[in-house]
């Protein structure tokens, strides 16, 4: 529960908010938005959407090479349940 708390800069005291009332009328998340609450970097992130452990949507259309993720906040909040979060 502590790193949980440590997530979403509250005490282990107060109840966890779920990543939907962190994030109010947003459906999607960006990559910055979400390594910032979870104190890892952008890469980190981008590995975690790689290796599967963070479902996410490229929305780079077209034939280019450098991807352009959004994390659905859906996924986002099962993986905080993964974690234990």
């Amino acid at each position: 529960m502590k790193e949980t708390a440590k997530i979403f800069n509250a005490s282990p005291t107060q109840p966890m908010e779920p990543p939907r009332a962190l994030f109010p009328g947003r459906t999607v998340l960006y990559v910055p938005e979400v390594a910032r609450h979870l104190q890892i970097t952008r890469q980190h992130v981008v590995h975690l959407i790689e290796e599967g452990s963070l479902a996410a949507i490229n929305v780079h259309a077209g034939a280019a090479t450098r991807n352009c993720w959004r994390i659905p906040v859906e996924a986002f909040r099962a993986f905080l349940k993964s974690r234990g979060g």
